[in-house]
């Protein structure tokens, strides 16, 4: 009677970003920059699932807010990366 019924209960990384300022006088010297920020992030890296395995709990098939949780014909999260540059003259 408790076939569907699995326990949700994960943890998630859902977004993580790193970043590095440059702004040194040597860096300014050489390059005449003010600053150089490079950025990367990542968004749903990991998720640890107590007994969900391969289900996203975050995802549904009713729309954003019916169903939630709800695993029928559901496509899974995406992982996205990004790299970004900014640059200070």
């Amino acid at each position: 009677y408790n076939f569907a019924v699995k326990d949700a209960t994960f943890s998630r990384i859902r977004e993580l970003s790193l970043s590095y300022t440059f702004t040194s006088p040597a860096f300014r010297e050489r390059t005449k920059l003010s600053s150089l920020t490079m950025r990367w992030t990542a968004r749903n890296l990991f998720a640890w699932y107590k007994e969900l395995v391969g289900i996203d709990p975050a995802t549904n098939q009713a729309g954003v807010a019916n169903g939630f949780g709800l695993d029928y014909f559901t496509n899974p999260s995406t992982k996205s990366y990004l790299f970004t540059v900014s640059v200070n003259y």
